[in-house]
């Protein structure tokens, strides 16, 4: 009957670097694709910094609201 398991060893180095693999082909729409499913740069897009009040008024919400709609239209690729 064999007796209890002995501690793990300690790890080896690692191994070799494997090989460079073959550089693929990217048709035009399979990139244009890739590029459609990513939001854009949104850097433009000022923060909002403004203080709401409870309840916020009408203003602050439609300020929100403007705020909210410039990002959704900065993220969208296909307008």
């Amino acid at each position: 009957m064999p007796g209890p398991a002995g501690a793990n060893g300690a790890d080896g180095q690692p191994g070799p670097e494997g090989p460079q693999g073959p550089a693929g082909e990217v048709s035009l729409t399979q990139l244009s694709d890739a590029i459609n499913g990513t939001p854009r740069n949104v850097d433009s897009i000022g923060t909002l910094d403004i203080v709401m009040s409870d309840p916020p008024t009408q203003g602050e919400v439609q300020l929100l609201l403007d705020n909210y709609n410039n990002l959704v239209r900065a993220l969208r690729r296909n307008i």
